[in-house]
């Protein structure tokens, strides 16, 4: 989901919620968090109603990370402040504050705390053992920006 795809009303309000200089995030995350909500909502197998947890919203960020930024996707979305699973929560709630985002009373930061090991989901379909144990193997790893 890109920029232009949106409505200008709701790119207005995301790059107003990115305004202040203490928030972490970029508009590239909040933009990759709605992609990530879309992407739970069209799953076949939901409800139209269904509620969507933090769990699942993890899982999803991580695989279209993954298919969309290939060995680059840890670099990418820590570039836009996204280093752990607690970042999407706090993207969520902050989207949510800022009404881009509806959330239930049952939701909760803590659902997306510790979900997974989020650089290790990134870098892991990357990850290659080395044939020979007595040669060097290359490893495509992300390192920390």
């Amino acid at each position: 989901m890109s920029a232009p795809d949106l409505p200008k009303d709701l790119r207005s309000a995301i790059r107003d919620l990115c305004a202040p200089q203490d928030f972490p995030y970029t508009e590239d995350a909040c933009y990759f968090v709605l992609e990530v909500v879309a992407r739970a909502v069209a799953d076949p197998g939901r409800t139209r109603l269904s509620h969507i947890r933090g769990q699942e919203l993890c899982t999803i960020a991580a695989r279209l990370a993954v298919e969309d930024y290939g060995p680059f996707a840890s670099m990418i979305l820590a570039k836009w402040g996204i280093r752990e699973t607690m970042d999407l929560g706090r993207l969520v709630f902050a989207l949510a504050d800022g009404k881009v985002l509806g959330l239930s009373e049952q939701d909760s930061l803590r659902d997306f705390d510790g979900v997974l090991d989020f650089q290790q989901a990134l870098a892991n379909p990357f990850r290659a053992d080395p044939p020979f144990p007595d040669l060097p193997a290359i490893r495509l790893v992300p390192s920390d920006i």
